[in-house]
């Protein structure tokens, strides 16, 4: 396991151990308010935005011809990962026997989490025979969706339902911690972006779905703990989030003789608002962003592998309340990412130190408790790239070619957020 990878689960860890540390007592409502959350089907609707962004990533993704023979295969599945993934899945069940007043009973739990499993391990079987896309490192065609990933999100939105009537920062921690299984598939070169998303939206479609069969079978019987009232106290709060983005780059660049495509790119991290007034404020984020590469030529296409980078962005943000549940926001920045080494063969191909960003978007936030909102955007990002290719048989190059310039694309955001008192 490379050391990036150590870092990413050690950070995302502490985060999730710490998050979970924290129990307000005045987040505890009042005993007798056990009806079903008035907003339950906006995390299956986050979950059928994911699943279908990954969908359409997929379908308009240019196939590459080969994976580059002394790249494609010698990469293997983390043990990290594949013990991780069931890590969220586990949580709520440790935390109920530790005597934490969870949603469910247990007979209820067990029937909710048995068919949202099964509608999970299903639906992944079933896409990955089905579509047969390969891996980045060429290992095998089971890609698309990331079961990895499915695991982890439907773990975590396993843990939100059960425990964040104790405190909005058991959801933060648990979906902190299935980013973090997200985001080790890509560094490993096991997906692309589209399967981790693909599989995040299988994942938290099936916890639903599984606790609304579970729900229809028990009624109320079983329901140990309330759900968290919604009581507004400001209309502009400051917050913390994990914020997830797809990046869509439009066009591709011309290298010599051939080009550099860039695929559907995914951007996950930590972001931060702080509140000046009802309306303004100013957010700050540090994102991994991973861009899946693939070089053209007019002997065929092979995919290079992905392009990894670490950023810090400023925004500046303006906040329209449409409700006390429903807002509008604004938002325009920049910052600067640093690129992590790319690995191909022989160092035929290199990216530059790093490349400024800039970025403007607009979404809607909807507050689900008074603690805990979700935001969905849509906005345009526009970065520096810069490319170096010299002649390798692996990627058909003959000649060595440089480019630079500006280039842009279209991103679809989505995060979940945690309002600071």
């Amino acid at each position: 396991m490379t050391a990036l990878r150590k870092i990413v689960f050690a950070i995302l860890a502490a985060a999730s151990v710490a998050a979970s540390a924290r129990q307000p007592a005045d987040s505890v409502p009042p005993a007798d308010h056990r009806e079903p959350h008035p907003l339950r089907w906006i995390p299956a609707a986050i979950g059928a935005g994911l699943a279908t962004e990954g969908i359409i990533a997929t379908a308009l993704r240019d196939k590459p011809q080969h994976i580059a023979a002394d790249v494609g295969g010698h990469r293997h599945s983390s043990v990290t990962a594949d013990v991780a993934q069931y890590m969220p899945l586990a949580f709520p069940w440790a935390m109920k026997a530790f005597g934490a007043p969870t949603r469910s009973s247990w007979a209820r739990m067990a029937t909710s989490q048995a068919f949202g499993t099964a509608i999970m391990a299903g639906s992944v079987y079933l896409t990955k025979h089905a579509v047969n896309s390969l891996r980045p490192d060429g290992s095998d065609s089971r890609s698309f969706p990331s079961g990895h990933t499915a695991w982890a999100f439907m773990g975590a939105t396993y843990s939100a339902i059960e425990l964040q009537g104790l405190s909005p920062w058991y959801t933060a921690g648990a979906y902190a911690f299935a980013t973090g299984v997200a985001m080790q598939r890509i560094i490993s070169d096991r997906h692309h972006a589209a399967d981790i998303v693909a599989g995040a939206g299988i994942g938290i479609i099936a916890a639903e779905l599984g606790y609304y069969i579970g729900d229809v079978i028990f009624d109320r019987r079983g329901l140990e703990r309330p759900a968290l009232r919604f009581e507004p106290e400001r209309r502009n709060p400051s917050f913390v989030s994990l914020a997830t983005s797809m990046f869509w780059p439009l066009g591709n660049i011309n290298v010599g003789s051939g080009s550099i495509v860039r695929l559907p790119s995914l951007s996950a991290g930590f972001n931060g608002g702080v509140a000046i007034g009802d309306h303004w404020g100013i957010g700050a984020a540090a994102l991994l962003l991973s861009t899946p590469l693939q070089i053209n030529q007019p002997a065929g296409s092979t995919f290079i592998g992905n392009q990894s980078s670490i950023g810090l962005t400023l925004s500046p943000y303006y906040t329209c309340h449409l409700s006390n549940r429903i807002s509008l926001t604004a938002e325009a920045g920049g910052g600067y990412y640093k690129h992590l080494s790319l690995r191909t063969i022989d160092n035929a191909i290199s990216i530059g130190w790093g490349t400024p960003e800039g970025h403007v978007s607009i979404g809607t936030v909807i507050n689900l408790t008074n603690r805990i909102s979700c935001k969905a955007s849509i906005g345009y990002r526009v970065m520096h790239y810069s490319y170096t290719i010299n002649p390798s048989a692996a990627y058909l190059t003959d000649e060595p070619a440089r480019s630079s310039g500006t280039t842009g694309g279209l991103t679809v955001g989505l995060s979940t957020r945690i309002n600071l008192p």
